[in-house]
């Protein structure tokens, strides 16, 4: 029984699941912090970033896709760029871990100018 208008029982199972992998991101914060300069640290958190995007985005292209979860039709422009930033900070948000990993700690610099790339949007 959907008691809720514009929702249904997908849509909020995608939106727990957002909310589960975001409840880790204190774990994988504390791995970085204690171990701040190595890589699995970096790539734990990377990929903890990456699964909140990635799940945030299944529910955004789940409730876009569906006439009865929207009050109004979004412009294709507007879809196309949400789904580009969507799928290129997974693969964004890891590539510093690897560089630190192959170049010996000057991963902080490419850590905090691959953040910009989102901010200047």
């Amino acid at each position: 029984m959907n008691t809720s208008p514009g929702t249904n029982r997908y849509f909020i199972f995608l939106g727990v699941l957002f909310y589960m992998v975001v409840c880790l991101v204190p774990f994988s914060t504390r791995f970085l912090t204690r171990d701040t300069l190595e890589w699995y640290a970096i790539m734990m958190y990377g990929i903890n970033l990456s699964l909140c995007n990635l799940t945030l985005y299944a529910q955004w292209s789940y409730g876009t896709k569906r006439k009865t979860l929207i009050e109004r039709e979004i412009p294709a422009e507007v879809k196309k760029e949400a789904r580009f930033l969507f799928l290129l900070s997974p693969v964004v948000i890891p590539l510093p871990s690897s560089f630190h990993f192959r170049s010996g700690g000057e991963y902080c610099d490419i850590y905090h100018h691959a953040g910009a790339l989102f901010i200047a949007e």
